[in-house]
Parts: C-alpha cells; sequence; structure tokens
C-alpha cells in the first residue's frame, strides 16, 4: 500500500475572541496485493532437518499478483472558536475510487462527504449555580463514503461447456453474478447529540450521548430466482439503522497530592433495525444456506427485524 498526502494549514488569530483553523490537502492511496508461497513435497530427506533444499520431491512455489486499487481524494478542515463558549468544526472531502469504474470507463466513483459540530460551554456563559462546575452541549452531523472490493463492477463471461456436446459451448457470468449497471457508493449518515456535566469542582462527572446512523445504498449480492440464469445480482439496497443511547458516570472520591482514587460506570443501549431492503425483498440472506442438508443454520436481514437473525431449520419449520 502506498500513500501520498499534502496539505495546507492557515491559522487565523483574527482578535483575542475569534480563532479560525483552515486545512486543505490531498491524497492518493493506492494498494495492491502479490503472494509467493513455497513448500516440501513427499517429506524430508532427512529427518527434522526444516529447509525446502531437504525436500524429497521438487519444491512447489508459486505466487502471483492480487487485485489493485486506487483512491484519490481531497479534503478541507475548517475550525472556529469564539471565546471559551462556541466551537465549530466542519469538513468536507471527496473521493474518487477506481473499485466503482466500469470496464468502459464510466461509473459513479466520485463521492463526496461532509460534517459539520457543534459545542456550546454553558458554564461560560451563563452564571450557573456554585454545585455545577462545566456544562457543556454538543451536536453533530456526518456524512461517510464508502466504495466496494476491487473488479466488482468488472465481471464478465466465462466459458462452459455441456458435457454431451464438447462442441457447444454455453456463456455463463464469472461468479454467477451481474452487475447493475448504474452502482453508487455506500453512504453513511451519523447524527448524534449529548450533554456532558460536572459538579461540586468536577469531582462528578455525568456525559449523555443519543446517536443514530443510517446506512444506505450498500452494495450486496442479492440472490435472484435460479431461472434467470444468475445466483446474485449486485445492486444498491437497504437502509440499516442503528440508535441507542451511551451514558458515562465518573466520580473523583479521593484527590490528593500523593494519592487519587477514580470511579467510572459506564451504561449503552443499541438497537440495530432494518428499515428497507430492496424494493420487493424483506429478507435477505447473510451467510448459510437452511435448506443444505449440511448447513441448517443460516443469518438472514429481515425488514422490520435486526441484522443477523439466525434461522434454524427442524424438519420443515424455520425458528
Amino acid at each position: 500500500m502506498r500513500v501520498i498526502s499534502t496539505n495546507t494549514h492557515t491559522i487565523k488569530q483574527i482578535n483575542d475572541d475569534f480563532r479560525m483553523d483552515l486545512l486543505l490537502g490531498g491524497e492518493l492511496w493506492t494498494s495492491k496485493e502479490q503472494s509467493q508461497f513455497a513448500n516440501t513435497s513427499a517429506g524430508f530427506k532427512i529427518r527434522d532437518f526444516y529447509a525446502l533444499a531437504n525436500s524429497r520431491d521438487p519444491i512447489n512455489a508459486g505466487g502471483g499478483i492480487g487485485p489493485r486499487k486506487k483512491i484519490n481524494s481531497v479534503y478541507a478542515f475548517f475550525n472556529t472558536s469564539y471565546k471559551r463558549e462556541l466551537y465549530f468544526s466542519a469538513t468536507a472531502r471527496n473521493d474518487w475510487s477506481s473499485a466503482l469504474v466500469y470496464p468502459n470507463g464510466q461509473g459513479n466513483n466520485s463521492y463526496f462527504y461532509p460534517s459539520a459540530s457543534l459545542g456550546w460551554v454553558s458554564s461560560e456563559t451563563f452564571e450557573l449555580p456554585d454545585f455545577i462546575s462545566f456544562a457543556k452541549l454538543r451536536a453533530s452531523y456526518a456524512i461517510v463514503g464508502n466504495d466496494t472490493d476491487p473488479y466488482s463492477l468488472s465481471t464478465g463471461f466465462a466459458v462452459d461447456n455441456f458435457n454431451q456436446n464438447q462442441n457447444l459451448n454455453m456463456f455463463r457470468f464469472e461468479d454467477d453474478t451481474a452487475v447493475s449497471v448504474n452502482l453508487k457508493p455506500e453512504k453513511k449518515y451519523s447524527f448524534e447529540t449529548g450533554i456532558d456535566l460536572r459538579f461540586w469542582e468536577s469531582r462528578i462527572g455525568l456525559d449523555v450521548a443519543y446517536y443514530k446512523d443510517n446506512t444506505k445504498n450498500q452494495i450486496i449480492p442479492l440472490q435472484v430466482p435460479s431461472e434467470s440464469g444468475i445466483a446474485n445480482q449486485l445492486i444498491n439496497a437497504g437502509n440499516l439503522q442503528n440508535q441507542g443511547v451511551e451514558v458515562a458516570l465518573n466520580l473523583k472520591l479521593v484527590d490528593s497530592p500523593d494519592f487519587s482514587w477514580d470511579l467510572g460506570a459506564n451504561y449503552t443501549h443499541n438497537r440495530d433495525k432494518i428499515i428497507e431492503l430492496a424494493p420487493g425483498i424483506n429478507e435477505f440472506r447473510l451467510f448459510g444456506n437452511p435448506d443444505d442438508s449440511n448447513s441448517a443454520t443460516a443469518s438472514y436481514a429481515y425488514v422490520g427485524g435486526n441484522y443477523g437473525d439466525l434461522v434454524t431449520r427442524r424438519g420443515y419449520d424455520y425458528y
């Protein structure tokens, strides 16, 4: 893997109250895979002498070049603050991925994703009761883009032969998967808000956060009827939602020059839910096959259910 980055950073102190930071940059990211292997064959000539040269038969060796992928990016980071009360940050990034280019050079390989966050230290703005030593409200919203594996959009035809007539050829899609003609990059939309409170000279700290994530346009191999001549269709589908709350409680039980004792406790509750799959599709098998006698359990995604629900076969019933 090779990464080349360049950026320009500017800091501006407007006055005693305002400060701004701006960072502009670009990145060239390249990844490629290579493999080599060698092993002895038919055992060793000399016992317990572990060397390739000690192979009884000629050694097995090989290797190859794996997939390659390039991502070119430009990005910007902006931060500003007012006194010690308000803090605002924004980012913007655009990627161009080779994995989202079709063999004809077309494709939705460019995807833009921004983010913004705002923090307000209300204890610096208002005169709060003496027992409240710090109070901060925060909120953020972000979009994150994602591509797919290299060559996923480049599947072509392979040649099969009918067993009874070697002169009659049959063509099929490689990996039995057809690719949709207008695949888009995956996007994740995230929102978070929270409050940070500290009491009695920060001896007690309480942080409460609520978050919600929605991942859309996931690139998935959707199973299709075998009568179509293929097993899967690579499509954009789905809206997977995660939401929950996080609570952190910190207690400073002892605070002295020679000894300190802090105690922390965390609580998290998360719920994932399938909002939608593909049009007309209410379930999607993630892995496993309950219809196979060798695999009686499979993992599914159901609309309205959790991601990865398990289905187990018992006779002709599914649970």
